[in-house]
């Protein structure tokens, strides 16, 4: 398959999305439409979120902040970030993140290659519609992470 010349349109901003675990979720570009190269999504993350401490290890992973504040955390550094911080992970790296203050935040997320847009989608799909709270649940979001060569570390270290 090869890349058109020139611009590409993929989706424009009337797209409603869909809710993966409490949060509003774009795709915005899937690997199959970037020839594998990458792919992107766009969330809506209301106050208090948080994803499990988890690392990918077949994905490298990019976030730009458009709107809020967030905490991200490494095994090491913690990190604030707000509007127009972009921050980076290669693969393998442990990492997680929070919604900090009394606001949304709303982010892009790129994924190299493409292909853990899919994710966001396979745990849509299977009814998780809100963080896991049960244990068969994240055993649920466990299965289809390690699909996506993606370990859950359990909860994010403070």
């Amino acid at each position: 398959m090869s890349m058109p010349l020139g611009p590409l349109t993929i989706q424009q901003d009337d797209d409603p999305g869909f809710m993966f675990i409490g949060v509003r979720t774009w795709i915005k570009a899937t690997s199959d439409q970037m020839d594998g190269r990458f792919g992107l999504i766009e969330q809506s993350l209301p106050p208090g979120f948080a994803t499990p401490f988890h690392a990918h290890h077949d994905t490298d992973e990019a976030f730009y902040v458009l709107e809020g504040e967030l905490s991200f955390v490494t095994e090491t550094q913690k990190i604030s970030a707000g509007p127009g911080t972009y921050l980076y992970w290669p693969r393998h790296a442990r990492h997680g993140f929070r919604v900090v203050g009394d606001v949304p935040a709303r982010i892009l997320n790129l994924f190299l290659p493409g292909g853990l847009e899919s994710f966001f989608l396979d745990v849509s799909e299977a009814g998780l519609t809100n963080p896991p709270t049960e244990a068969a649940e994240f055993e649920t979001l466990q299965t289809i992470a390690t699909k996506y060569s993606t370990e859950l570390l359990g909860h994010m270290p403070e």
